[in-house]
């Protein structure tokens, strides 16, 4: 009698404190509908409405008005009492009303902030102060994640979003990675930033740093040397990405080349590896010539995926036409190649021109293959090569 009595009096405490705290949050919100706005954002939570007379309605009536409820919901802090008791609660499955829990309301917020987008800029200042007076993590973390929405017209945000990437939360330390991604900071200011990171202990941190230097394109060809020496990571997904930053960072570097060749060739290169060497290379162009050789050989790699991804670099690298195109010409003839192989084939060798004459009859057979992609790729390459043969096979 008295286990259920004090089960009673905990339920009757979760239901007064949450109730009371979810009250204070729906004092003068916007309305849409009838609704308060925090209902309707309860409502997108749930997906609890019907399609076209959603959260997204009720933000977009409710414009920056909406902009002080977010911000106070990220403020919420459930007190110790509160949260015990709320534990407890969910542990013996007490609780059957709304979730009014200071975690639940950030959440809230945050789905506003990205309702909101980048029309939220005024709320930039409150959401960095919110931030710094470290209310919670969870706090913090949906701040970061507002301050993602927000976009570019968040940049007076940067140098907090730089600290809070060594926050010793990780959730908190991702979303300032992705904040400061959506931001878009100026190269000069993040790209130190961004080198410093490549020599963070963790791998994750280290590919999201990787992928922010690629999208700075000719800005981040300082971060040449550093991703360099990522190929030597024991992480194999840094490798990776790493070279696929390099494909992309440096068409006319010299030192980038030999490095990716040898990764292409490396015994430690697992297939991934040796795809996005081969991948890189081709993006590299003309420039990476020397590594013809290398990705000739790669055509017999025992992965059925390195071969086609090097006859596509060696299409796009389009030089030694002597050598490459015999050798694309009889891949494309085995019988051992499959469709992938094929195809790759018969398009690289259109990327020849008139110097793939001596393909001509493989790829009128190939105009016969039993795969649609083949065929279509023979008729691209023989256009492109000898637009005539093309003719007169009735290719049009």
């Amino acid at each position: 009698m008295r286990k259920r009595y004090r089960i009673l009096l905990v339920v009757l405490l979760v239901a007064v404190v949450g109730g009371l705290a979810w009250q204070v949050l729906r004092q003068r919100e916007p309305v849409f509908q009838g609704q308060p706005l925090s209902v309707w954002l309860r409502a997108d939570r749930h997906r609890e409405y019907n399609p076209g007379q959603g959260p997204e309605d009720a933000i977009r009536e409710s414009g920056t008005n909406a902009i002080p409820v977010l911000l106070r919901s990220l403020r919420a802090k459930d007190s110790d009492l509160q949260f015990k008791l709320l534990r407890f609660a969910l542990k013996h499955r007490l609780i059957s009303g709304p979730d009014t829990s200071a975690e639940f309301q950030n959440e809230l917020a945050a789905r506003g902030f990205e309702l909101l987008g980048s029309s939220a800029k005024e709320a930039v200042p409150g959401l960095m102060k919110i931030y710094q007076q470290n209310i919670s993590q969870s706090s913090q973390e949906n701040c970061l994640a507002a301050l993602a929405s927000i976009g570019p017209t968040a940049k007076q945000a940067i140098p907090l979003l730089i600290g809070a990437t060594s926050h010793p939360a990780f959730e908190v330390r991702y979303r300032a990675f992705a904040a400061l991604g959506n931001v878009h900071p100026e190269p000069e200011v993040i790209l130190p930033f961004l080198i410093r990171t490549l020599r963070d202990p963790d791998t994750g941190f280290k590919t999201i740093a990787i992928e922010q230097i690629r999208l700075l394109g000719d800005d981040a060809k300082p971060a040449i040397p550093a991703l360099i020496e990522l190929l030597q990571d024991p992480g194999p997904s840094v490798r990776r990405s790493a070279v696929y930053a390099l494909g992309w960072l440096a068409p006319e570097s010299e030192q980038v080349v030999p490095v990716l060749t040898l990764a292409l060739q490396s015994s430690q290169s697992d297939a991934l590896m040796r795809m996005s060497s081969a991948t890189a290379l081709g993006r590299i162009g003309a420039n990476a010539r020397s590594a013809v050789p290398a990705l000739l050989g790669a055509l017999h790699d025992p992965n059925p995926q390195v071969g086609p991804t090097a006859a596509l670099a060696l299409g796009r690298i389009a030089q030694d036409s002597e050598q490459v195109v015999p050798a694309l010409t009889l891949s494309l003839e085995s019988s051992e190649s499959d469709v992938m192989m094929r195809s790759a084939c018969a398009g690289a060798l259109g990327k020849f021109g008139t110097n793939a004459g001596s393909a001509v009859p493989a790829l009128l057979a190939a105009l016969h293959d039993a795969s649609e992609v083949v065929r279509e790729r023979a008729t691209t390459a023989l256009k492109s090569i000898d637009p005539d043969a093309a003719a007169q096979a009735g290719v049009k």
